[in-house]
């Protein structure tokens, strides 16, 4: 027989007559112990261990005697579970294993010889062999039990995907990129954002689509858009179109020139994609076409002073530039005759024009507000030619020497 140590155990002695009578003998016998550092016996039977090891208990009684060896084994202290903390999936399994340790140190596997049990077994189930199977998403304790010893470990069960959503702010793009969302679905109803954990892919080679979920339209067409996960997948229909125009950007935004001078403006069109090319077939239009007119090619024409707002217009779209017309400058002065010839001792009358954008040249006129010039000098042969004032401030002078009586100047 054996117990473990630091235990007790109590004998009997049974006697047996001739006759076939029995009688308990367990307190009239002699009871001793060969080995009283591995036990000890009282005199009623009460055996108590010392140290591991086999001892003979013996009981006499009348000249009979009888023996039996006692083995004291080393007592179970404690019992490891093994993993520690572990996470399985909901349908998932783990082998849970349980090692004791004993009062000499020694260890021994008690994986298939404790009691296994689960604290929540609608979270995770345990079977005799320590195998533990996840049931739902949750916390349980897995217990191994050897006689009054135990030991456990926190079994955590995580949910599982159960389905992939694929969105995009619009299922109708251009030809430009946009970013997709993969929303992982799990057991346990949450949901998670799988985005940067899914296979992306894309068919028919419409969009290329990047391991982040970024596709970019390469041709119009209709394609569709797939996230996997294992076995789980989800998809979205995409349709791609062409660029659409956002706006229109004239050029120069803001413009002014003196009235007579004509100026060419020009319109780019800017797309959804980013991309910008000229709108040669844009619309142009001036809010007064009293004051500037303006042609199909841009070129605006210059009528009479004011600001006004050219517009280009294609389909529904529409930019704008502010422009405004200055009061007409002074471009030349002219004076004529050009070359005069007169005789010594005569006179000639000499008049100036002055000409602007919008006058053609002619004397004695004012145009566009600019005061031409009514008279000039009159310069005789014989001396120092007189002055007059033009409208603009400068007086204008001419010196002639008598040298000769035909002088040209």
């Amino acid at each position: 027989m054996s117990i473990l140590l630091g235990n007790i155990q109590q004998m009997k002695a049974t006697a047996t007559y001739s006759n076939g009578r029995t009688a308990d003998l367990t307190s009239s016998v002699t009871w001793s112990s060969s080995v009283s550092g591995v036990a000890t016996v009282s005199s009623a039977g009460l055996v108590t261990s010392v140290a591991t090891g086999s001892t003979t208990l013996s009981a006499s009684f009348g000249g009979v005697s009888a023996n039996t060896t006692l083995t004291i084994n080393p007592a179970l202290v404690s019992i490891a579970v093994t993993p520690a903390n572990p996470s399985i999936p909901v349908n998932g399994t783990q082998q849970i294993r349980a090692v004791g340790t004993y009062s000499d140190s020694s260890q021994q596997e008690l994986t298939n010889t404790a009691t296994w049990s689960s604290s929540a077994t609608g979270v995770a189930s345990v079977n005799s062999s320590g195998l533990a199977t996840g049931v739902a998403a949750g916390t349980t304790s897995i217990t191994a039990t050897s006689g009054s010893v135990t030991g456990s470990t926190t079994l955590t069960v995580t949910p599982i995907l159960g389905s992939i959503t694929v969105t995009v702010a619009d299922p109708v793009i251009d030809i430009n990129t946009t970013p997709f969302t993969a929303t992982g679905t799990l057991s346990d109803g949450s949901s998670q954002d799988f985005t940067q954990l899914v296979n992306w892919a894309s068919a028919g080679g419409i969009v290329s689509i990047d391991s982040n979920g970024v596709g970019t339209g390469l041709s119009v067409g209709t394609t569709t858009i797939t996230a996997s996960s294992g076995s789980i997948n989800g998809s979205l229909g995409l349709q791609v179109t062409s660029p659409t125009l956002v706006f229109i950007l004239i050029s120069p935004d803001s413009a002014s020139v003196p009235l007579g001078i004509n100026h060419s403006f020009t319109a780019t069109g800017v797309f959804s994609n980013g991309d910008a090319q000229d709108v040669a077939s844009a619309v142009w239009s001036s809010s007064d076409p009293t004051k500037v007119s303006i042609d199909s090619s841009g070129s605006a024409q210059t009528l009479a002073t004011g600001t006004v707002t050219i517009s280009a217009t294609y389909g529904s779209v529409t930019g704008t530039a502010s422009f405004t017309v200055l009061p007409a400058t002074l471009v030349s002065l002219a004076l004529s005759p050009s070359a005069p010839s007169i005789a010594r001792g005569t006179t000639v009358q000499l008049s100036g024009v002055g000409h602007s954008p919008m006058a053609a040249r002619r004397p004695f006129r004012r145009y566009s507000g600019i005061q031409m010039i009514r008279r000039l000098p009159t310069f005789r042969s014989t001396g120092q030619a007189s002055q007059a004032a033009t409208p603009w401030g400068a007086p204008i002078s001419r010196q002639h020497r008598d040298r000769s009586p035909d002088r040209r100047f």
